[in-house]
């Protein structure tokens, strides 16, 4: 996962909620590539790169339709 996906995710979580997440990753990520934590992991992060690219999309879909109607 891109460090910026999960910062976006993690905006305005307490400090000791991001620790838990990293803690919580990193032991996921860890073990065999097929293993099952580690396919959760992949899956995990996937659809979090979708959510955290989802206000950049809205925003820029807010201004097509603004400009569209203008």
């Amino acid at each position: 996962m891109e460090k910026d996906d999960l910062t976006a995710l993690l905006i305005d979580a307490p400090a000791e909620e991001v620790d838990q997440i990293h803690r919580l990753l990193h032991e996921w990520s860890v073990g065999p590539v097929g293993s099952f934590p580690v396919q959760v992991t992949l899956l995990t992060k996937a659809q979090w790169r979708i959510a955290a690219n989802l206000p950049r999309l809205m925003n820029d879909s807010r201004k097509l339709i603004e400009l569209h109607l203008a």
